[in-house]
C-alpha cells in the first residue's frame, strides 16, 4: 500500500466534550472516511496508559502502514493522561509520521496538558444545546470592562464555557425577538463559538467579545 505524501485530514484533532468510545459513531464515521483497515488501528485510554508501554505505541506509529492510506492512533480518555505519558505523546504529536492520524478524546477540555491542546486541532463533539445559566449575560453586560476581563479569566478555565455563551446567545435572541438591535451582537457571539472550537486562546477570546459588546452597544 502507497502511503499519502500528505494527509487530507488534519494530523492531530482533540475531541472534547463528551466521552467515546471505541463504536461511538464519530470513531467509526471516520475510519470509514479515512478507509483505514483494523490492522492500522491502534486505540488506548489515557488512564491505563503507561510509560512503559510508549515504546510500543511509538512503534505502531512510526511503522508504514499494512493495507490502508494512513495509521490511525486513537487516545481515549486524553484528560487522564499522566504527566509523564502526556509530556511523551509531545513530539510524536508534533512531528508525526506523515501516515500517521491522531485522535484524542477529552471529556474535561481544561485537563488536557496545554501543550497537547496547542498541538492539536480542537473540536468540540458535546450537546450543543445545553446551556449555562450561572452568569446572565444581562448580569454580565453591566460589569466594568475590568470586571469582565476578571470573568474572561475565571470562564476560560471553565469546562461548560460554550454552555454559558448559549445561554449568553439565547438571551440576545429573546432581545432581538422583542426588537433590539442585538445583531451585531449576536454575530459577535457566533464568532466566539467559532474561535473557541478552534485553537484560539479562551481568555483572549472572551477579552475580544467584551470589548466587541462595547463597539456594538
Amino acid at each position: 500500500m502507497n502511503t499519502p505524501s500528505h494527509s487530507t485530514f488534519p494530523h492531530a484533532v482533540l475531541w472534547h466534550g463528551r466521552s467515546i468510545t471505541p463504536d461511538d459513531p464519530i470513531i467509526v464515521n471516520f475510519i470509514a472516511e479515512a478507509h483505514v483497515a483494523p490492522i492500522d488501528q491502534h486505540l488506548v485510554r489515557g488512564s491505563e496508559l503507561k510509560v512503559e508501554a510508549l515504546a510500543q505505541l511509538k512503534e505502531f506509529a512510526n511503522l508504514s502502514p499494512h493495507q490502508s492510506p494512513y495509521k490511525l492512533l486513537v487516545i481515549l480518555e486524553a484528560d487522564k493522561l499522566s504527566t509523564p505519558v502526556a509530556n511523551s505523546l509531545l513530539k510524536l504529536i508534533e512531528e508525526p509520521p506523515t501516515h500517521l492520524l491522531l485522535r484524542l478524546n477529552a471529556e474535561r477540555l481544561s485537563a488536557v496538558l496545554a501543550t497537547i491542546k496547542s498541538r492539536c486541532q480542537q473540536a468540540f463533539i458535546g450537546d450543543k444545546t445545553v446551556t449555562d445559566d450561572r452568569f446572565p449575560w444581562r448580569d454580565v453586560q453591566r460589569l466594568s470592562l475590568t470586571e469582565q476581563f476578571a470573568l474572561a479569566e475565571k470562564l476560560a478555565a471553565d469546562d461548560n464555557l460554550e454552555a454559558v455563551i448559549t445561554h449568553w446567545l439565547a438571551e440576545l435572541e429573546v432581545d432581538l425577538l422583542q426588537g433590539a438591535p442585538v445583531d451585531a451582537s449576536i454575530a459577535l457571539g457566533l464568532e466566539l463559538v467559532t474561535r473557541l472550537r478552534t485553537n484560539a486562546n479562551r481568555k483572549l477570546a472572551l477579552e475580544s467579545w467584551f470589548i466587541g459588546q462595547y463597539h456594538a452597544a
